[in-house]
């Protein structure tokens, strides 16, 4: 019995033992496990932490070159906002030059009534660009003339030399650099149809259907004024001539100046009128404080002048616009007696230089005369050719220099024999009279820069243009005309 329960207890002590075991065995495995996961998760967490070390790493990397990226644009937002700067600097300099330039003490005369020098600033515009661009251009022109500044700049007509319309003192400056009588009025030009209103006292039905039809153009309306119109623009008068020219440069600076222009022709005062921004530098520098550059002006000849304040209208100067175009707008007007006379050469010196306060510039005083003397042949086509080839050899031959004005379809008939004039000039072809109208002022000019002491011309056809032509042509040569059809 004892045997057996010793034995009994041998068992079950081995069975404890046993499981002690195991659960030794059982415990180390799970605590190897354990350790195994606690390793496992140790590598997971090292791993995790890594990668969030490197991806932090990589958001870092990003920002960085996000933040140079941004400081590169910044850089170059302020290296633009610099040229900008420097630009505006550098504009702001001209312009200044320029509105120093544009005081009273700028254009003092001497004894000798020469006119002090000034600083002309020259720009080159393209009539094409964007009206913001014009507008961003010609800022310092603006500037110019708010300071009672004198500036040049095209029209379709021709250039005029520009100053605020309600500024006496630029007004003034503009007469001192032409040279130009006090008593000649001038034209002001404005950008809207509205601004007539606040100029003139009426305006006529017949004149509005007139700016319906032909304004912005070469087209110049006259008024009675309103007071806020300065004596000195219309010679003391109480009319004023009014249009709206259609040149986007012209436009362009009439809106930045933010006033109405005065503008007449921007030439020294009796020579041709200017089509090109070289004849004004050749008369104006250094009398006038800017020229803007733009190019050739298409029409060539100055506007058409009709006096509104009458019934029926009458045309004082003719242009672009011809009588036969207002008529049939408006229906018959009248011409000034004066008109044919001039053209014809009937008018005396004497009546031409009538005293008295006079409605329109162009009226007064002989105009667009070259440095030669100026003959105007009329007649039949074949008699002036061959009168003006007699002239020509005759004139030669006491010593002079002739230059000769015709036209495309006559150029072969002075073209003939072994001794072609080099003086020989044509205004275009017959059939294109505006083209004509556009070389005129420029043909006389070019003639300027030669040693020509007499000019023949042949007479135009007085039909539409051809008149406004002649008008023009008649003036420059003083009236002197010769009829060759009275010859014997």
């Amino acid at each position: 019995m004892d045997d057996r329960n010793r034995e009994s207890k041998k068992n079950k002590n081995h069975c404890i033992e046993e499981d002690a075991s195991a659960v030794a065995s059982s415990t180390s495995a799970s605590e190897e496990e354990g350790k195994n996961a606690d390793a496992a998760d140790k590598s997971e967490n090292a791993d995790a932490a890594a990668n969030g070390k490197n991806a932090d790493a990589a958001e870092e990397g990003e920002i960085a070159d996000a933040a140079e990226e941004g400081e590169i644009a910044d850089a170059a937002e302020e290296c633009e906002k610099a040229e900008t700067r420097a630009k505006d600097k550098n504009a702001d300099t001209t312009a200044n030059a320029a509105i120093a330039d544009a005081t009273e003490e700028g254009q003092k005369t001497d004894s000798d009534g020469n006119v002090g020098k000034i600083h002309t600033v020259i720009a080159t515009v393209d009539p094409g660009s964007s009206k913001e661009e014009l507008l961003s251009a010609l800022y310092p022109f603006g500037q110019m003339i708010e300071k009672s500044g004198v500036v040049a700049f095209p029209t379709e007509t021709v250039y005029g030399l520009g100053a605020s319309a309600l500024d006496p003192v630029g007004i003034e400056k503009i007469f001192i650099a032409k040279g130009r009588p006090s008593d000649n009025p001038l034209i002001v030009h404005i950008t809207k149809t509205e601004e007539v209103f606040e100029l003139v006292r009426s305006v006529p039905e017949k004149a509005m259907k007139l700016m319906k039809a032909f304004w912005p153009g070469p087209l110049t309306m006259i008024f009675k004024k309103q007071k806020i119109i300065p004596d000195i623009v219309t010679a003391g008068g109480d009319t004023v001539a009014i249009r709206m020219p259609d040149h986007p440069v012209a436009k362009a600076l009439i809106e930045i100046s933010g006033v109405p222009l005065v503008a007449p022709s921007a030439n020294a005062s009796g020579k041709p009128s200017p089509t090109m921004a070289r004849h004004v530098l050749e008369d104006l520098e250094g009398k006038i404080h800017g020229i803007i550059d733009g190019g050739s002006s298409a029409v060539g000849i100055e506007s058409t002048v009709i006096d509104m304040t009458g019934e029926p209208p009458m045309l004082l100067r003719p242009g672009g616009i011809t009588q036969k175009m207002i008529e049939a707008v408006i229906g018959p007007i009248e011409r000034d007696d004066q008109l044919d006379e001039i053209d014809r050469g009937k008018s005396s010196k004497k009546k031409l230089n009538f005293s008295g306060k006079v409605r329109s510039p162009g009226m007064k005083y002989t105009h667009y005369a070259p440095k030669a003397q100026v003959l105007i042949l009329r007649g039949i086509r074949e008699k002036v050719i061959g009168k003006i080839k007699e002239l020509e050899k005759a004139y030669q031959k006491s010593g002079q220099t002739v230059g000769i004005i015709t036209v495309d379809e006559n150029l072969k008939e002075y073209e003939k024999g072994s001794c072609k004039n080099p003086y020989l000039r044509s205004l275009g072809s017959e059939k294109d009279v505006e083209k004509m109208a556009a070389n005129l002022f420029a043909i006389l000019r070019d003639f300027d820069q030669t040693d020509v002491k007499i000019i023949l011309a042949e007479a135009l056809e007085d039909r539409e243009m051809g008149y406004a032509i002649m008008n023009r042509l008649s003036k420059a040569a003083g009236q002197n005309i010769l009829y060759v059809e009275e010859e014997n």
